[in-house]
């Protein structure tokens, strides 16, 4: 008797027979509820957070976060942690930590060891021992007589040193009453209030969820294809092909310098990747996916990027990119076998296209990578005769959501692939649990349609061609057969010539020869988004729309790789799997050497600023965090594009860009000396932009130089052209000099520093994400709200985002 018979009848025996469809389904759903519940556990919450119960009526919870060293010290002066209490003797103040709420100092004192904590004073307001901002407990009772000198005189100086400034927004607080003048750098207005929990499925924790089902059934049903009895074998050359293209797709977009490819857009915020993800925080931008998945990859990402979290995150791309290519793989194996499967691997592998979005573009490289996995999943379930492979399609349809605003889009060709590829899916759809699926899904998806579907961009999105453009479908039809940028497929400054005739080759093969629904579904897809951003106007970057079309990347390769392989079909020669995927690599191969001086730099004054920005941050982005940056408006509208975000570069990631100061908050409010925060002030590129063709320099910028004591700390030249060709007759002849000031006293009051800025002008409207034409405006909104957290708070992790 073989060993698997010996243990089927060992479990018949014991009561643990195989379970029917039934048994199945209540255990898939156990699962879920298992799975669902470990992440709103209270494991999974903020440590660090406040505790929101604690809000006193003003909104306000007293706090000093982990990791603020000198607010610390600051709070117990004269006693340093580590050495004797001064005037106490026999005391020594051991250490003190940051735990969430409070702050717990341990005293070593001649009658023992114990622990003062400080409690926001809103969580114990009839505390016996209080300061302005804290309650200070001893959680043993009260002191023995010879611990009581030690305890009285850490109060002492917590009383003295405690000035209210410690202190996190949780709700809306009231407007405090006007500060006197010149009072230090606290006089700004409260900043907006920090996100609370939301229910689950309008929480980041759902699309967390969403991530997690996703790969966690597409796991479980690859297992069960490898247990099933009429699995394929799957050949172990064909298994080093595929590590061996992913090899060199991960090795062409770790040669790439993400810095330079980035074009016109700064480093986002990442403060998230610091700080980690805050599941119960409700979901009020974009997807989050791609910071969640950021998250997870960190400890992985940081390990080769110590101290440097944007170089972390560009290394996310970089791996999301790679593992691409074996999704490309699978995708194209479902399709039509395991030689179309190669050959999608072989030309994604160096795609030139792709390789810029794995470098430079996280929403998209996720999008992407979710996008394969999602057509290999539907082109699974419609012909494999498991329920494991309904549910993985569903669940990776659900999280291609969360990626990219756009990414709905692609639910009609997936629909059409999985319904029309083959029967079993169809047989599947009223399963009692692929029906408890679907709804869990929808519960936990709905509100993120709901969130783009509000967003602003969404506006853009849909708007209508510009006044005078052809009407969306002759514009559509004019993008899919004239070369230009407008087509992915045929813009050849961005695409290798021969992909357009390969990805028609594969539409006629599909049609032809089959898979009829899948080749189908995948032009669709293509049209799709064609026509989708064919009213668009072209980004200002150097790509216009390369960006734009990296959703028709999964339809564009695997009709391409289809294509091939009937190509190579009628060469007996080149028919074979091995010879097709190394023709196929070939190919792929030259298109990246042809478009390799696009892909290894843009060498313009931006991405040269950019670079520099980044360099100084991981040299000293942890000093530069602890204080404020004040940065100039550059007087132009920009939609994608602001000075504010220079901060997220120049502090290697710790502070937001909402935290930065414009000069004209900093010529009313920002004070310096005593014991104010530090400022720092960035003379970037945007000083030699932000004047008006009349003017001979830029008005914020001198009236910095005239208002403050201002020394240069460190300063580059720019040498490249602009990366802009409006701003050539503003920027002047290279080299730009860019510098960082330390800002020291005040030299002019806040009545004759406002007094040396112009007034405003107002824009007209621009292109999108383009500057406006003159007379030119300031910059959008955003950049001139007050910073966060406001000047005179202590800085520290933000919680003004999901993350």
């Amino acid at each position: 008797m073989g060993a698997r018979a010996r243990y089927s009848r060992g479990r018949a025996r014991h009561g643990l027979s195989r379970p029917g469809p039934a048994g199945r389904a209540r255990r898939a759903g156990l699962a879920l509820l298992l799975l669902a519940a470990a992440l709103t556990s209270p494991a999974w919450a903020d440590a660090s957070a406040p505790d929101p119960r604690c809000a006193g009526a003003d909104g306000r919870i007293p706090i000093v976060e982990a990791g603020r060293d000198r607010d610390l010290r600051a709070l117990f002066a004269p006693h340093v942690a580590g050495e004797a209490m001064a005037g106490v003797p026999g005391a020594l103040f051991r250490s003190v930590t940051v735990s969430g709420s409070e702050i717990r100092a341990r005293l070593e004192t001649p009658a023992g060891d114990l622990d003062v904590r400080l409690r926001p004073l809103s969580c114990d307001p009839d505390a016996p021992r209080q300061t302005a901002s804290f309650a200070l407990d001893l959680p043993d009772g009260e002191p023995p007589a010879g611990a009581r000198a030690a305890v009285e005189a850490l109060t002492a100086a917590v009383r003295a040193n405690d000035d209210g400034r410690f202190w996190r927004v949780s709700v809306p607080a009231p407007a405090p009453a006007a500060p006197p003048p010149h009072a230090g750098t606290r006089e700004a207005p409260p900043p907006s209030a920090a996100p609370g929990r939301a229910p689950f499925a309008r929480s980041v924790a759902a699309i967390a969820l969403l991530l997690a089902l996703a790969v966690a059934l597409s796991l479980f049903d690859l297992w069960r294809a490898r247990r099933g009895p009429t699995r394929a074998p799957l050949p172990r050359t064909h298994l080093l092909a595929v590590l061996a293209l992913t090899a060199a797709g991960l090795a062409a977009r770790l040669a790439i310098s993400p810095t330079f490819i980035r074009e016109a857009y700064p480093i986002p915020d990442i403060a998230w990747l610091l700080d980690g993800a805050r599941l119960g925080a409700p979901i009020a931008s974009y997807p989050q996916a791609p910071q969640l998945v950021a998250v997870l990859f960190s400890p992985l990402t940081r390990l080769f990027h110590p101290g440097d979290p944007i170089g972390a995150w560009m290394l996310t791309n970089v791996l999301l990119g790679a593992l691409t290519v074996p999704a490309a793989w699978a995708a194209g194996r479902a399709l039509a076998g395991p030689t179309v499967g190669l050959a999608a691997a072989a030309l994604l592998a160096l795609w030139p296209q792709h390789i810029r979005v794995s470098a430079s573009e996280s929403t998209h490289a996720l999008f992407v990578l979710f996008a394969f996995v999602a057509t290999a999943q539907a082109l699974r379930a419609a012909r494999a005769p498991r329920l494991s492979a309904t549910a993985a399609a569903l669940a990776t349809a659900a999280a291609l959501v969360t990626t990219r605003p756009e990414a709905a889009l692609f639910g009609p060709a997936l629909a059409l692939a999985a319904l029309g590829h083959g029967p079993e899916l169809r047989r599947r759809l009223l399963h009692p649990a692929t029906l408890a699926l679907l709804a869990l899904l929808a519960w936990c998806t709905v509100p993120t349609l709901q969130i783009i579907a509000a967003d602003s961009t969404t506006d853009s999105l849909l708007a209508a061609p510009d006044q005078g453009a052809p009407s969306l479908m002759v514009e559509g039809l004019r993008a899919l057969v004239v070369p230009g940028a407008r087509n992915a497929l045929l813009d050849f400054t961005t695409t290798p010539p021969w992909l357009y005739p390969l990805a028609l080759i594969g539409l006629c093969a599909a049609a032809l020869r089959g898979p009829r629904a899948a080749g189908l579904a995948l032009g669709l897809s293509l049209l799709t988004y064609l026509f989708f951003f064919a009213p668009w106007p072209p980004s200002v970057v150097l790509w216009g729309y390369a960006r734009y079309h990296a959703a028709l990347l999964p339809g564009a390769v695997l009709l391409c790789a289809l294509g091939l392989v009937r190509l190579l079909e009628q060469i007996p020669r080149l028919a074979t799997p091995i010879r097709t995927t190394a023709t196929a690599a070939a190919l792929s191969a030259l298109g990246f050497l042809l478009y390799l001086p696009a892909l290894r730099g843009i060498d313009h004054d931006m991405q040269q600023e950019l670079a520099w920005q980044m360099r100084l941050g991981r040299e000293r982005g942890a000093d530069l965090a602890l204080g404020r940056l004040v940065l100039p408006d550059n007087r132009r509208r920009f939609r994608d594009l602001s000075p504010r975000d220079a901060v997220v570069a120049l502090t290697a990631g710790r502070q937001s860009a909402a935290a930065a100061v414009s000069v004209a908050h900093a010529l009313e409010h920002l004070h310096t000396g005593g014991d104010a925060t530090e400022a720092w002030y960035y003379e970037g590129l945007a000083c030699r932009l932000a004047r008006a063709p009349d003017e001979a320099a830029a008005p914020q910028c001198e009236a910095m130089h005239r208002t403050f004591e201002l020394t240069l700390e460190a300063s580059a030249e720019l040498r490249g052209p602009a990366w802009l060709l409006d701003y050539v007759s503003l920027r002047g002849e290279a080299p730009v000099r860019v510098g960082l000031w330390r800002i020291g006293r005040r030299l002019l009051p806040p009545d004759r520093a406002l007094a040396l800025l112009p007034d405003p002008v107002r824009p007209r409207a621009g292109t999108l994400g383009g500057p406006v034409p003159y007379p030119m405006g300031s910059s959008s909104p955003a950049f001139l709200d007050p910073p966060e957290p406001p000047l005179g708070t202590p800085m520290g992790p933000f919680l003004h985002g999901p993350f």
